[in-house]
């Protein structure tokens, strides 16, 4: 009986804070001063790559930019590892912080995506292929190609579709609770606990 009182105490508590944080938090838009990359040179680096032919030479096209503007800060050789939220996507993970990530994501084959509330703002780059966006608030399916950009505010749900292949950089800032977010939706979902933990680690490591 003391441990269902216990219990019903945290979830109250639990919930009462997710709720203030969702209060503060939905739709906020974080200052670009605080963070090591910019959303705009994103879409400049999205822009330069569209010529490129083959996947692999836009991602390491993209990486090299990255790395010119920020040398320190961008990983060249991290593994490609199953995105949990996706049948089919795979993610690179080029930098991971407290605050930020910025991430390669390949949709190989048809999938499909939903974002779930993050405490972080997510901006993504299509750089080949085409993917269908369609954000919280809206009935209107935006169609995106390469060089077009959608925009998740902090707090708010979105929904992906890839009818064929398509390729991303995807570049999220905000507060340091997307790791253990992606942890929890990912082991509720699928219950692959092996890969949730090497994508963990591999998270864990690109923060260190």
């Amino acid at each position: 009986m003391i441990s269902l009182i216990i219990l019903g105490f945290l979830i109250f508590w639990a919930t009462f804070a997710y709720c203030l944080i969702y209060f503060f938090f939905y739709h906020h838009k974080f200052g670009r001063n605080f963070f090591v990359f910019d959303e705009l040179r994103m879409q400049e680096i999205a822009k330069d790559v569209e010529s490129e032919s083959g996947h692999d030479k836009v991602f390491q096209k993209v990486t090299s930019l990255l790395a010119q503007d920020h040398p320190k800060h961008v990983c060249l050789d991290e593994p490609w590892m199953p995105n949990i939220i996706s049948e089919s996507a795979k993610i690179s993970m080029v930098h991971a912080s407290l605050t930020e990530f910025v991430a390669l994501v390949a949709f190989p084959a048809p999938s499909h995506i939903y974002i779930p509330r993050f405490f972080t703002e997510i901006h993504g780059y299509v750089l080949k292929g085409e993917c269908s966006f369609v954000g919280e608030r809206s009935l209107k399916k935006l169609t995106c190609s390469p060089k077009d950009h959608f925009y998740v505010p902090t707090m708010n749900t979105a929904g992906v579709h890839v009818k064929e292949q398509c390729y991303m950089l995807v570049y999220g800032r905000g507060t340091s609770v997307f790791l253990p977010i992606y942890l929890m939706f990912s082991v509720f979902k699928t219950l692959d606990i092996p890969t949730v933990i090497k994508s963990e680690i591999n998270y864990v490591k690109s923060v260190m």
